[in-house]
This record gives C-alpha cells, structure tokens and sequence, in this order.
C-alpha cells in the first residue's frame, strides 16, 4: 500500500511478535485525518500494540508504520514529530506522576514540550477549567478518583495541542458517569479544533457508536472496517456489539444466547456480612458515612456508584483490611478482624489494582497465593491445574504477570482470589480496565614508608637498629621496630600476628643452631602502629563504611527509580516526548546525588560528633571525592536499570553485582596492592577503592589535599565512562 499524502497514519504488512505470541499479524490501515477513530476488540488482540507504534513508543519488527508524513521507523522524523503527537497509554493514570499533585504533573509535561513558565500557566488553566480540575490542582495525582485520573491524563496529553491524539482505552475503570462526562470533554476539544485527527481503542461498544470510523481487532488482525453504521449492516446486526461478536470465528462466539444468572436460591443461616453505621475518615475528609446493610449466604450484592464515592473504602473495612472510624462489621457472625486468619481463609478479595507479582509467572503468583493461604501441598498442584483450564489461562502459565495485557491480569486477579475456595467473594471493580622501597637513605626510607602507609600501600615497616647483628652475635639486648598500619584493625591485627611468629621462628632457628637451650630472649620485637596507635576499632571503621554505603545505596535507589517509571508504565512519557537520552537520564540522576550527599555528611556527621573519630585530612578533598563518588554510583545505578525491568529486580541485580568488587576489591578486606591477575584488574575498575583510600586517609593519616586529589580525578573518570554507557544502551522505543 503506497503512503497517502492525506492519511494522518498508515500501516502496511505490520506484524509485531512477543516470543511466540503474535500480536499483529499483517495489517493494512489508512486513517484519515480529522476524525475519531477507533479500534475495538477484547484485550490481548493488539490493540496497545498497534497504538504504541503509531505513538513511537515501541520498536518496529516488520512492516511499515507512517505517521504525520514520515517513516516511525526513522529516528529524525520520529523526534521532529513527537511535538504533534499525544499519546495517552493504557491504565488509570498511567501516564502521571503519582506523587505530584495535579498543578505539578501540568507543569512537568509543559516542561517537556518546551513550553515557558507563563506559556505553561495558561494551558495548564485552561484546560483544568475545561475539565473541572481547577479546585483539585495541590491535590496529588494519586488521590484523584479513577474519571478525575483519566482528565488529568487527558490535560496532560493536551498541553502542547497535538494534531494526533492516541487515547489507550481511556474510559476502562471509570464509573459510566465520568465515563460520559470524558466523551464530552473530547467532543469540546474536538470543537475547538476541528483539524485534530484522535484514535481510540476501547472495548466497550456503546462508546466505539459514537466515532467516525471503526477497526474491529481479534487474534492480531483487522477483521472490519467502517463506520458503526456500516459494520451493522456488513453484519446484519441492530447493535454494534452483535455485529462484532459476528466478525469473530465461529470457536470465539458465544454460544447459548446471552448470559442469565439464575434467581437465588435460600440458604439456611444468619447473613454473611453485616455493616452497621460504618463511617471511615480521612482527615477532615469523609469517605463512608454511615453505612449499614446484610448480605445473605448465596448472595450476589453489589456497590454502584461513581468513582471515589466510597466502594474500595467499604470492601476494605468488611475485610478489615481497613479500620473503621465508626460502626462495626462482621463476617460470618465474628467481627472483621484482618488478623484472624481462619475467617480470611472463607474470603477471597480481588482489590481493584490486582494484588499481582509481575515478577513472578502465572503459574507461580496462583502458587504463591495458595501458599498464603496455608492450603494442602498436595492439594495446590491440581487446583492451579484446575483453575489453569478454567480461566483460559493455560496458553499463558509460563508468562510473567507484569506482562500480561489488562483482561488477563483481570482473570488471573480472580483466579487468585478463588485460589482456596473461599466461601465469600469480595471483586473491587473486577472488569476495571548499580611502590617499590628503595633504601638510598635512612630518612628517605622513612618518608617514603611515611607516604605509601598513608596511601595505603604499605602495611607493614621494619626498622632494623644499625649494630643489629653483631649485638645478637654478642648476646646483646636489641630491639627491633615493626610500624604496623593500625587503620585496619583486622588486617593490623594479621599483620601482628605474621610480626610475632617470625620473632619466634627467629629465636628458635637462632638457638639451635646455638646449641642454646629455651631461656630469656636474645631479641625483644616491638610492634608500633604508626596510625590509630590504641589499635581501637572504631577509627578504621567510621570511614569505610560511608565508601560502601555511598556505592550501594544511591546505587540502588537510582535502579529502582528507572525501573519504577518502566513497572508502572510511566517510561513511555519518555518514549513519545521530544526528552533526549542523556536529559532523561541526568534529570534522573541529580536528586539521588543530592541524596548521597546529604547521606555522606550525615555519616561524616556520625563519625566525627558520634564515635569520636576526627577528621584530620582534607575535608575539602573528601567532599569533592564524595561528590564524584556518588555521582560514579548512581551512574552505575542507570547502568542496572536498563537491564531491569522491575524494581525488585532492579535492587537484586544492583547489590549482587556491586557487592562483591565493593567489599572484595576496595581494600577493605585486603590491600589492593596484594592482589593479583583479575582481582587487581577489577579493583583498579571499580571506584570504591579510591574511595576507601580517600575516606580512611583523611581521617585515620590526615592525608592532605595534594595528597588525595589523584584520587579525586580517579573517582571522576567514572562519571563519564557510566552515564555514558547507560546512555548507549539506554532504547527510546520499547522492545
């Protein structure tokens, strides 16, 4: 199919695969611009998919996809048309920053586009008028209801006025009333710019009624297109949902007429739940007012109503997941107590958000939650298999949840909640959408010994008195010197130990071949410790920790803050925006920086004022070392998350693979100058060992600045070499 000059979007022989799995399977599609557009069909047929191309938000496979003009597949008309495109992903509120508020989120995204302060204030007010917002703008986004979620998306998604606007099922979640009032916030926008061209997947039918022009999606491809008038008639059907259960193959259609649940029948007993006067407060907020009603064994009992008018709050104080303010509530004649486990083995609750682990296979979450549930072991293998079959989830076992498409998160949500055959059924908006010694001299000897302990290069000094030998020839008392470094009170005390067994192997040796027999010593060794001469424990330990802490935690804590934006969906803002790579990631990195360091002042605070352990060196040298330090963790942190793509993954990969060079190879355990081969190469790779010899130099050897500013520029090679390459393995299109 030739591109067409007119098309807002075209796509041509488009197949898309997840391993196996084939999302899109040939796809041919020309949309017109100007028009609402809409693609329906179930979840898992690719819908996201085809619209996550379109947005440039995913990687092609095969095919081609033409947008605004140009190929998505080229990366310069792909940046050069972010500005023109929206693109509002799957999910309540997906695309928004939970802990800003409403004003926060508008003006981040305003920031995005480029747009100017004054520029920003008058969009961002414009369009909270326009949907109600306005007195919510210091509310944070993640205590908007589900429908005020979707209009903040919404404004977010408006705030450079695109030309093409992609809309993931926008409505899924959100009660018919917001859903309503959503539908006629596009009509207006629409008004306001008839040249605007807004593609929608949904799957419900009587919303797809009210667009131009439709595409009705199953297994990967397009089985019709039309209008909703004309797919009625290619179907002979009166109703669009009729029309396109027609389209479907004849194994997906549903068999026996329409579903009808039977009438009830009486079961003896007192009620199930009872709720008198349930009252739940936040604050100064109400979210229950006195609620009381019973539920009856056998019973199918629902909550209707709008989106934060109370229903989570009430299921939770039923659970007793939530306490009441006021009134109580009973389960099964004992009152709801979250921590009686034998009548939360009779509940099954399935919250509203899916108490999934997206880490963990279908398979694997059913087993985890049988276990919760302290059933049989020999009973959990057959009840997955069972509920396997029963919720069509048998294809996807092996799947991770995270991954799943919403409508089968949905069943494995439920399948979970039924997992131990509860006796009651509690759903929350189920269907919701990181040198040598020279001895020229005696003095230069000693001031060279001097500087490599301070360096930490040496360990250990002998001093041997001139006369040493012809006074033990004699018989003559003599004393030898060994200078311990005490800064490592481990290691020192090694080193003690290795000082003393050569005295006494010395003495041994000497006596028999003397024919001496075991008297008063002939040679008295004195070991000194030329740093930390108390040989206490804590002057070594007080400035090694920090070198540790500083690589693992911000290390960690940048992982994680990736890897969360790539878990709950909010990365793809980075995909669809004109955000370059290296922006995306500095602007990720800068406050974790400011967090490492007002972590390493807080411990340098510690170790001086709490354990007594003064800082003799350069605090100006430690600081500007601590400074590119924290910068090198937290690039290796970005480094992780690329790989990572949950957080839980992102803080396992990042300590275990930190651990190791961390504490093996930084000196801590072993000086660096001993070790050999890879062990030596990897230390002289890995920042903490410059670090360590920063941190307890300037406290425990008063190390100078001249003295540690090699260490500084070692520790601030890092920096660029680790931002660096996070940023060439950093993808701007999801795999």
């Amino acid at each position: 199919m030739p591109p067409s000059a007119d098309a807002v979007a075209q796509v041509t022989d488009l197949r898309h695969r997840y391993g196996d799995t084939k999302a899109l399977d040939g796809n041919n599609l020309e949309l017109q611009p100007g028009r609402m557009l809409g693609l329906i069909g179930p979840d898992g047929v690719g819908k996201s998919t085809l619209l996550g191309l379109l947005a440039g938000a995913r990687k092609m496979q095969v095919g081609t996809v033409t947008v605004l003009g140009g190929s998505m597949a080229d990366k310069a008309h792909r940046e050069s048309v972010f500005h023109r495109i929206a693109y509002m992903p799957q999910g309540l509120g997906k695309n928004l920053y939970q802990e800003l508020s409403v004003f926060e989120n508008l003006d981040f995204f305003g920031r995005l586009f480029g747009h100017d302060g004054p520029e920003r204030r008058r969009r961002i007010d414009r369009l909270t008028r326009a949907t109600g917002l306005d007195p919510f703008l210091n509310r944070p986004a993640g205590k908007l209801s589900g429908g005020m979620k979707q209009k903040l998306g919404l404004c977010c998604a408006l705030i450079h006025n695109p030309d093409f606007l992609i809309l993931d099922e926008p409505t899924t979640g959100v009660d018919p009333l917001s859903r309503g009032q959503f539908w006629d916030l596009i009509d207006e926008i629409r008004a306001e710019r008839p040249g605007m061209s807004v593609l929608v997947s949904t799957a419900y039918m009587e919303e797809a009624e009210r667009f131009d022009w439709l595409a009705a999606m199953d297994a990967g491809r397009v089985l019709a297109t039309g209008t909703p008038a004309e797919l009625r008639t290619q179907t002979g059907k009166d109703n669009l949902e009729a029309a396109f259960v027609s389209l479907l193959p004849p194994d997906k259609q549903r068999i026996g007429g329409p579903l009808v649940i039977p009438p009830r029948d009486s079961q003896p007993g007192g009620p199930a739940i009872v709720a008198k006067g349930l009252t739940r407060r936040f604050g100064d907020f109400t979210a229950v007012n006195d609620v009381s009603f019973e539920i009856e064994l056998g019973e199918i009992f629902g909550f209707l109503g709008s989106n934060g008018c109370g229903k989570t709050t009430t299921m939770k104080m039923l659970t007793g997941l939530l306490p009441a303010s006021e009134g109580e509530a009973w389960l099964f004649g004992k009152e709801a107590d979250a921590n009686n486990i034998e009548t939360r083995k009779r509940v099954g609750f399935m919250s509203q958000n899916f108490s999934l682990w997206g880490e963990l296979t279908v398979r694997q979450n059913l087993a985890l939650h049988a276990r919760l549930f302290h059933m049989p072991s020999d009973t959990i293998g057959p009840r997955i298999a069972t509920l396997l079959k029963d919720f069509d989830l048998g294809p996807h076992a092996e799947a991770f949840a995270g991954d799943l498409p919403l409508g089968l998160k949905q069943r494995l949500s439920l399948a979970c909640a039924v997992i131990h055959s509860p006796d009651m059924l509690i759903l929350d908006e189920p269907t919701s959408g990181v040198d040598p010694v020279a001895r020229d001299d005696f003095w230069d000897l000693l001031a060279q010994l001097r500087e490599r302990m301070r360096a930490g290069e040496v360990a250990l000094a002998i001093e041997i008195p001139a006369g040493f030998g012809r006074a033990v020839t004699s018989g003559q008392p003599v004393s030898v010197a060994a200078w311990i470094d005490g800064s490592d009170t481990s290691r020192a005390a090694t080193i003690e130990g290795y000082v003393q067994g050569a005295h006494g192997a010395f003495l041994t040796d000497r006596m028999t071949r003397e024919g001496q027999a075991a008297g008063a010593a002939l040679v008295n060794i004195e070991p000194r410790y030329r740093y930390n001469p108390t040989f206490a424990s804590l002057p070594p330990m007080a400035p090694s920790v920090p070198a540790i802490l500083l690589m693992l935690f911000p290390a960690i804590l940048m992982a994680v803050s990736i890897s969360r934006e790539r878990e709950i969906g909010t990365i793809t803002n980075f995909y669809v925006t004109p955000t370059g790579k290296l922006e995306f990631l500095l602007g990720k990195q800068l406050p974790y920086v400011g967090i490492g360091l007002a972590n390493w002042l807080i411990l340098t605070a510690m170790a001086v004022f709490l354990f007594g352990v003064p800082l003799q060196g350069s605090a100006t040298a430690l600081a500007l070392g601590a400074i590119a330090y924290v910068f090198a963790s937290t690039g290796f942190g970005l480094i992780i998350a690329v790989f990572t793509k949950s957080q839980v993954a992102a803080v396992f990969a990042t300590t275990i693979i930190a651990m190791m060079p961390t504490v093996q190879f930084s000196g801590l355990t072993q000086p660096v100058e001993t070790l050999e081969g890879a062990a030596r190469v990897m230390a002289a790779m890995w920042p903490t060992n410059y670090f360590m010899q920063m941190s307890v130099g300037a406290f425990n050897k008063g190390l100078t600045f001249a003295e540690l500013w090699p260490n500084i520029l070692s520790i601030s090679a890092f920096m660029p070499v680790f931002v660096g390459i996070a940023v060439l393995l950093l993808k701007k299109q999801e795999v």
